[in-house]
């Protein structure tokens, strides 16, 4: 029995430690869901992605996640989310969040 409980420990820990981070500066980062006349008087910066690779967590939110922090670095407040592609390849399957960076504070 302590043998079971062990193993379930450390696979708890190991998905966990995929779990992408957010940042402070990522959190500040607003997130719309597609472009709207609230977003006309911001500045757009360009685009940006962020990919998971995530099988057993979350991996929309990792993908955004790592998109939000792109537009952090960019200088950017705004992610504008333009799509989401769940596609796979060799090594599993792949989440990518396309978007915009922008600047509307």
């Amino acid at each position: 029995m302590q043998i079971k409980n062990l193993a379930t420990f450390f696979a708890v820990i190991a998905l966990a430690g995929c779990a992408a981070t957010l940042t402070d500066k990522a959190a500040k980062i607003q997130v719309h869901s597609q472009m709207s006349t609230l977003l006309a008087a911001c500045q757009k910066i360009g685009p940006v992605t962020g990919m998971s690779k995530a099988v057993w967590s979350q991996p929309t939110v990792e993908a955004k996640i790592e998109a939000r922090g792109k537009v952090a670095d960019m200088g950017g407040d705004t992610l504008v989310v333009t799509n989401i592609d769940e596609t796979s390849d060799i090594t599993g399957f792949v989440t990518t969040v396309h978007g915009t960076a922008m600047r509307c504070y």
